[in-house]
C-alpha cells in the first residue's frame, strides 16, 4: 500500500533509493501500531486527569505539553539526537517562521478544541474533526496535487459513518443556539488549524529536520503561546497541579490551587495524589508517543492517507475508550456508522493497492 509513498519515505528514513517495498512495509505499520496505542493510553488518561484537575481544560493543556517536553529531553540524549537543530538543518526547512507556525498552529488547534469540548459532546468534537480527509483533499487540490475519482469517492462514506457512528448534539434546556454554534466555530478551527499543523510539520521534515526535533519545537513553543495567552491565570494553573502533585491539602475552599476539586473542597488524599502522578505520567508518555509516530507518519504517508489514517483512529479512541472503558452507550446507529467507516477505508485502500505493484 504505501509504494506509492516511497520517495516521502526514503527521505523521512533516511534510506537508499534501493529500499523495496518489503523494507518499508515494517516500518509503515509499526508507526501505524505505535500510533494508535499511544493514542488509546492518552485517550484513557485525559479524562481521568481533566476530573482531577476540577475540569480546567486550559490546565490540561499546559499539563501535557509541559510533560511531553520533560519527556523529549530525556529522549532526544537517549537517541543521541540534538535537543535543537543545527543551523544548517534550520536553514533547510525555511528559518525560523515555519518554525514558530507550527507551534501557533499545535497552540490553536489544542485551545479550540478545549473551547469546543466546552460547549459541545466530546463526540461531536471528533465527528468535526473526522472531516480532516476532506479538507486535506482540499488543500492537496489547491496546492495542485491531483487525486484518483475513486480516491475521492471514499471520503464522504468515512465522513458519513463518522457521523453515525456518535451521537448528535443535543439541545440546550433553555434552547438557545449561542453555545452550540461557539462550540462548532472552535471546533471547525481547530480543525483548520490542526491541517495546517500537519502540513507545515510535513515541509519541516521532508527538509531535513528528525521528527523528535519536531515534536520537541511543537511542544515547546506551543507551551509558550498558551501561557502567553493566559497569563492572569497562570498561577492558579501552577497551583492545582502543584497541589496534586505534592498532596497538598492546605487549601481554601474555592479559592486558589486545588479548591472546589474534589467534591467542592475536601482534603486531597493520597489515593488522588498517586492516581495524578499516575495519570500524569500516563498522559505524558502517550501524548509524547503519539506525537512523535503522528509526525513519524505525516513524514510516510501523503496528506490524504495520513488523515484516513487519523479518522481510523479516532474511531478505535471511540470504540474501546468510549464504548468499552468507560462504558459508553452503544446503539444500531454506532455500529452501522463503524461498519460505514471501515467500508470507506478498505474502498480507499483498495484504490491504492494498484499503486503497490
Amino acid at each position: 500500500m504505501e509504494a506509492n509513498l516511497a520517495m516521502a519515505v526514503v527521505r523521512s528514513t533516511a534510506s537508499s533509493s534501493t529500499s523495496s517495498l518489503h523494507v518499508l512495509l515494517p516500518s509503515s505499520s509499526g508507526v501505524i501500531a505505535s500510533w494508535y496505542s499511544a493514542s488509546l493510553a492518552n485517550n484513557y488518561a485525559t479524562p481521568s486527569l481533566l476530573d482531577l484537575l476540577g475540569n480546567s481544560p486550559l490546565t490540561l493543556n499546559i499539563l501535557e505539553q509541559t510533560a511531553m517536553i520533560f519527556v523529549a529531553l530525556i529522549a532526544l540524549p537517549s537517541n543521541k539526537i540534538r535537543i535543537i537543530p543545527t543551523k544548517e538543518t534550520i536553514k533547510k526547512v525555511g528559518g525560523i517562521l515555519p518554525i514558530l507556525a507550527m507551534g501557533l498552529a499545535n497552540a490553536i488547534t489544542a485551545r479550540l478544541f478545549m473551547i469546543s469540548l466546552q460547549h459541545l459532546p466530546l463526540s461531536l468534537c471528533h465527528t468535526i474533526r473526522a472531516c480532516s480527509p476532506c479538507v486535506a483533499a482540499g488543500i492537496g487540490l489547491l496546492r495542485g496535487k491531483r487525486f484518483s475519482t475513486k480516491q475521492l469517492s471514499s471520503l464522504p462514506i468515512i465522513v458519513a459513518g463518522f457521523s453515525l457512528a456518535v451521537s448528535a448534539v443535543q439541545p440546550s434546556s433553555d434552547g438557545s443556539n449561542t453555545s452550540i454554534k461557539l462550540g462548532v466555530y472552535a471546533a471547525i478551527g481547530s480543525l483548520l488549524a490542526m491541517s495546517a499543523l500537519q502540513h507545515i510539520s510535513k515541509v519541516v521534515l521532508e527538509r531535513g529536520m528528525h521528527e523528535m526535533q519536531c515534536q520537541f519545537l511543537q511542544c515547546t513553543l506551543c507551551l509558550f503561546f498558551l501561557v502567553g495567552s493566559n497569563y492572569n491565570n497562570n498561577y492558579q494553573c501552577f497551583c492545582t497541579v502543584r497541589d496534586l502533585a505534592m498532596n497538598n491539602n492546605k487549601y481554601e475552599n474555592g479559592g486558589g490551587g486545588v479548591g472546589g476539586i474534589i467534591g467542592g473542597g475536601g482534603i486531597i488524599g493520597k489515593q488522588q495524589q498517586q492516581q495524578f502522578c499516575f495519570l500524569t505520567l500516563l498522559n505524558g508518555a502517550g501524548d509524547y508517543i503519539e506525537n512523535v509516530t503522528a509526525t513519524k507518519a505525516c513524514a510516510i504517508f501523503d496528506e490524504l492517507t495520513f488523515s484516513v489514517f487519523d479518522t481510523l483512529r479516532r474511531l478505535s479512541v471511540i470504540l474501546i475508550c468510549g464504548f468499552l472503558v468507560r462504558k459508553n452507550p452503544a446503539h444500531l446507529s454506532n455500529v452501522s456508522g463503524t461498519v460505514l467507516v471501515l467500508v470507506g477505508a478498505l474502498l480507499y485502500q483498495q484504490v491504492l493497492t494498484p499503486m503497490t505493484t
